[in-house]
């Protein structure tokens, strides 16, 4: 399978990838920060778009263990944010399969 083809692939599937009708793939087009940035437009990382104020202070949803070397500040902004549902077997191994697909278009 060509390349292109299984970028089309990928932008499908990862749009697929919702909790509460919000994306839950991160997305980071700093190529410092994702070395997969650029290969789909929405530049997926194939991670979960989880909070953690040192690594992703931007995430969309709520860390379920935060580190106790957080600020009161940085606890409050976690807990204001959705929870993560819980991911379905089928849908667990998609997100596997779109990261192998991902790491393997570089």
């Amino acid at each position: 399978m060509q390349k292109t083809a299984v970028k089309t692939l990928l932008e499908t599937l990862g749009s697929k990838f919702k909790s509460g009708g919000v994306e839950f793939l991160h997305q980071e087009s700093d190529a410092t920060l994702n070395m997969w940035a650029g290969l789909t437009s929405k530049n997926y990382d194939g991670y979960i778009n989880i909070y953690d104020p040192s690594t992703n202070p931007n995430g969309a949803f709520r860390n379920p263990a935060p580190a106790g070397t957080w600020t009161t500040a940085q606890k409050a902004t976690n807990t204001a944010l959705p929870k993560f549902t819980s991911l379905k077997n089928v849908q667990l191994g998609a997100m596997i399969n779109f990261q192998l697909c991902l790491r393997n278009l570089v």
